[in-house]
């Protein structure tokens, strides 16, 4: 049932959410992991505390690989096997730098599985280059079009389209 704020906006659901600190990083999976990456992130994860991180699997293909790459910002489509989502949230200030260093430690145990390709959506500002993470082919494209509608980047946040390609 929708409800209505005190400006008169209906909203649906509840106008309260819990909020809690997290860490969230990705990874796009092109081919089967092999036995090497198999044993790469079970042994990254095995010391882990139980519920200190999540390894959620977003599966590709279908519908989604009918879309060209380039139609979209979004490139991630045909050859796409799944998106993995290292995550991790916490209630304790004091938890911060082992939650942090936890998800770290298997993000980094995937580098030599993973193409460098990330999600949008699960913002990492410990991206060295997050624009080509995000992406990809499309950075070219995407950065011209934010120099014509929005050359004085006043649409921004720490991990836009930049208005021009990002060094190397």
């Amino acid at each position: 049932m929708a409800q209505v704020d005190n400006s008169g906006t209906a909203r649906a659901g509840p106008l309260e959410y819990e909020s809690a600190p997290f860490k969230a990083k990705s990874d796009y999976v092109l081919t089967p992991l092999d036995s090497a990456g198999i044993h790469d992130i079970m042994a990254a994860v095995a010391p882990i505390p139980v519920g200190n991180i999540v390894l959620l699997c977003d599966s590709y293909g279908g519908k989604i690989s009918d879309v060209t790459a380039d139609s979209t910002a979004f490139p991630r489509r045909a050859g796409t096997q799944y998106c993995i989502q290292y995550f991790s949230s916490w209630t304790r200030a004091g938890d911060t730098p082992t939650r942090l260093a936890q998800v770290a430690k298997v993000y980094a145990a995937m580098r030599p599985h993973m193409p460098g390709a990330s999600y949008v959506n699960y913002c990492d500002l410990d991206l060295p280059n997050f624009a080509k993470a995000y992406w990809g082919d499309n950075l070219a494209r995407l950065v011209a079009v934010k120099q014509q509608y929005d050359p004085d980047n006043l649409f921004h946040h720490a991990q836009s389209v930049p208005v021009s390609l990002p060094a190397v």
